[in-house]
């Protein structure tokens, strides 16, 4: 007898073991700007330091957690270690969120603890901190405590026999046994530590109550001894190495300048446009040195610069691929049509610093260039960035190139130091003096407005993208694509929306961060601002002179 077929629900997946080949994602740095500034520029002016390493205590916390693995003996596996410390970042985590004294934003863990926390939860089962291996240690603070020569990193020659270890270990010299023994000293006496860190057993509220008295981030000033071996790990080299001295020298620069600008600007320590303005115009103020600490401002004002030259890119990039999405046929744009949209992105009545200015792309880029530098007199590089940043068209973008390319110094005329800065330059891109350099090369050939805004878009957004885009497969980061039939077919990645790309960290939060912590600044009660510590005020004479 003939079997009946049965017609597939057509509901039901054909094949649930298939992954999709390519996985869908925005990217983070389209245009290979960021790379600049986070591999070949702040590896030299901020050693040691990221961008999330931003909270003092935890340069203590986890050498304290190393240390204590390696007291109790426990099997040297990286899934050993890994549990070993999700478990009890989860656990300080939860005593953070009862702290009385403050309400800790970035405590490592805060999304699984905190709604147990507002939950009422009590006694609190045990869990880990969040889905990564090695929790925040692994993320956020490994590489800083290896850099800085507190923890040795896996494969890491140890003993006498140089057997290669198997995990992270804490160094067994004076500055690293101080971070986990201060830190020690304050956790030893509570109830957690005595009777549940060990166990299994749920934790009461009123015990992790008590001990955030003790671990809180916030409780750190209260802590002296714990709060100097941590400035000592910043801040003292601990080695004769000159690699490991000069980075040293670098860092503690680079905090002094900042908390420099700080007591200029209280500002500074809130926001990173406001740090960018007063490094820049500290520079302009000596380009050739002479001031307080010359050859550190030149450096990080170089790097500044570069970061208001690449927003100004940022704009060009965010309007050219949000109007190709836009304008695209369903079979994508022929060079005709990708023609004609980027002379309609030149076109525009502009408004700077108040008075308006017209573009046109049959107009000459040194006529349009004239105006934008005369309107625009009045505004220093800080405001040129965040004007074009709001507007956030190709437009603006190009033409705070153009204001800004009249504003660069001569290499030949400030100190070295700011000319070896803004001359690094990645794979796919050329940099601050390369960019505006080839801007300048560009314009002494009398273009027109719009060649002027072609030439821009396939020298530094087109063609980088691409090459860019294609070096991160499997991953899918395109924004557009050339297709075989000579079409340009533009994308919407990730499923989200057309939105600038993140500038990169000039370490800025961090420093603010950790230089509160440790005791260098602190908000003045009558006005909430922030105001140097007589220990701020010694480190910077100290430091820059």
């Amino acid at each position: 007898m003939a079997s009946l077929a049965v017609a597939p629900d057509p509901m039901e997946p054909l094949a649930e073991w298939l992954e999709a080949s390519l996985q869908d994602t925005a990217g983070r740095d389209p245009l290979g700007l960021n790379t600049i500034t986070l591999d070949r520029v702040l590896p030299q002016l901020m050693p040691g330091i990221l961008q999330l390493s931003e909270r003092a205590r935890y340069f203590s916390i986890y050498p304290w957690m190393l240390w204590q693995f390696a007291e109790r003996k426990r099997p040297a596996t990286g899934e050993e270690l890994d549990q070993f410390i999700r478990r009890r970042e989860y656990e300080l985590c939860l005593a953070m969120k009862l702290c009385s004294h403050c309400e800790v934003a970035r405590a490592i863990g805060s999304l699984s603890a905190g709604p147990r926390v507002h939950a009422g939860e009590d006694p609190f089962a045990r869990g880990v901190s969040i889905d990564s291996t090695k929790g925040g240690f692994g993320l956020y603070y490994r590489s800083p405590l290896v850099d800085l020569g507190a923890v040795a990193a896996v494969g890491t020659p140890l003993g006498a026999e140089g057997k290669p270890t198997p995990v992270e270990v804490l160094r067994k010299d004076d500055r690293a046994m101080a971070l986990a023994l201060s830190f020690h000293e304050a956790i030893k006496g509570t109830e957690y530590y005595k009777r549940f860190e060990r166990s299994n057993d749920p934790i009461p509220r009123e015990v992790l109550e008590d001990l955030a008295e003790q671990v809180c981030l916030c409780r750190l000033p209260h802590r002296e001894d714990e709060r100097h071996a941590i400035r000592e790990l910043l801040f003292e080299a601990g080695s004769e190495d000159q690699s490991v001295l000069a980075a040293c020298d670098a860092r503690r620069r680079g905090f002094a300048l900042f908390l420099s600008l700080v007591d200029s600007d209280p500002e500074v320590a809130y926001s990173t446009p406001e740090f960018w303005r007063g490094v820049i115009a500290r520079f302009e103020d000596a380009p050739l040195g002479g001031g307080l600490g010359e050859h550190t401002t030149a450096a990080w004002a170089a790097l500044a610069m570069k970061e208001c030259a690449q927003d100004a890119l940022c704009s060009v990039w965010t309007d050219f691929c949000r109007s190709g999405v836009d304008r695209q046929g369903l079979d994508g744009m022929t060079v005709e049509q990708l023609r004609g949209m980027v002379d309609d992105l030149t076109e525009g009545e502009l408004e700077v610093d108040g008075s308006p200015v017209s573009l046109a792309p049959n107009g000459t880029a040194r006529d349009a260039q004239a105006q934008l530098v005369n309107a625009a007199r009045d505004m220093d590089w800080e405001a040129v960035r965040s004007w074009t940043a709001q507007e956030n068209t190709a437009v603006s973008g190009l033409a705070a190139l153009l204001i800004l390319a009249e504003r660069l110094p001569d290499r030949g005329a400030v100190h070295p130091l700011w000319g070896e800065i803004a001359g690094r330059h990645s794979e796919h891109q050329d940099g601050l003096l390369g960019l505006i350099s080839l801007l300048r090369h560009r314009l002494a050939a009398e273009p027109t407005l719009g060649e002027l805004i072609d030439w821009l878009i396939r020298r530094f957004v087109l063609g980088p993208h691409e090459v860019i885009a294609y070096s991160k497969l499997p991953k899918a980061t395109f924004r557009f694509s050339w297709e075989e039939t000579g079409r340009l077919r533009f994308f919407t990645p990730g499923g989200g929306g057309l939105d600038r790309f993140d500038p990169s960290d000039d370490r800025r939060a961090a420093m603010a961060s950790l230089t509160e912590d440790i005791g260098f600044w602190a908000r003045d009660p009558a006005t909430d601002m922030a105001r140097l510590t007589a220990d701020g005020e010694q480190f910077v004479s100290e430091t820059l002179g």
